[in-house]
Parts: C-alpha cells; structure tokens; sequence
C-alpha cells in the first residue's frame, strides 16, 4: 500500500523533455480558454451586437433619453428666460414693487387674453347670423 521513494522513482520516469511538452501543451490549453473567455465578454459587452439583439429596447431607451434631455434643456432656457425678466424688473423698480409688478403684468396678459377670446367668438356669432338673415 505505501510505496517507498525508489517505487515512486522508478514510475515518474519522464524526462525533461516530457515534462516541457506537456508544460507547453497545458500553456496553450489555457491561452485557448482565455482567449475563448475574452471573446465572450467582448460580444456580451459589445454595444452593436446588443443593438443587433435587443433593437426595439434600444429604440426605446434612445427616445426616452432624448426626451428626459430635452425636457432639462428646455426647462433651463425657460428657467433662465425667466430669471431675466425678474433681474430687469428687479432692478428697474427695486425689489418691494416686483410682485405688485408681476401681479399687474398678469392682470393685464389675462385682460387682453379675456378680450380676444370675446372679439373672437362675438365675430362667430355675428358671423352665423349675418348669413341666416341674410342667406347668399
């Protein structure tokens, strides 16, 4: 059952030469595997081949990321459009008068608006009677 240095000797009787082969051969064995491996997660981490798979996800992350940028660029330019015209009333009528300002640019804006809306539909209406009492 045990066996004594000169048994173990005398099985492992390969030479130098064996022993470099089949170094050289596990060598390349493993070299495959990683290249093998590296392949693999090349493709896994390849934009175009997920493209290739996935193309409606792809559509749809574009359009929702095209949308959430717009809508941040768009809400600055707005932000900043605004910002404008407070710094120059700000400063045209001190800081106390800015609200009662703004309340007043409102009044106004909702005034002219109320009165366009009435000329409009007034027009409409004076429109569709011309022609009953007055047909062609």
């Amino acid at each position: 059952m045990a066996q004594t240095v000169n048994e173990v000797r005398r099985e492992d009787t390969r030479t130098t030469e064996e022993i470099r082969q089949d170094i050289e051969q596990k060598r390349q064995e493993i070299a495959g595997t990683v290249d093998q491996l590296g392949e693999k997660i090349r493709r896994q981490l390849d934009w175009r081949e997920y493209i290739r798979c996935y193309p409606f996800v792809t559509v749809g992350a574009a359009a929702l990321l095209g949308f959430l940028i717009s809508r941040r660029v768009l809400r600055s330019k707005q932000r900043s459009a605004r910002d404008m015209l407070l710094d120059a009333l700000e400063r045209a009528l001190g800081r106390e008068q800015k609200a009662e300002s703004l309340g007043i640019i409102k009044g106004l804006a909702g005034a002219a608006i109320t009165r366009i809306a009435t000329n409009y539909i007034q027009s409409k209406l004076i429109g569709e009677r011309n022609e009953e009492e007055y047909p062609g």
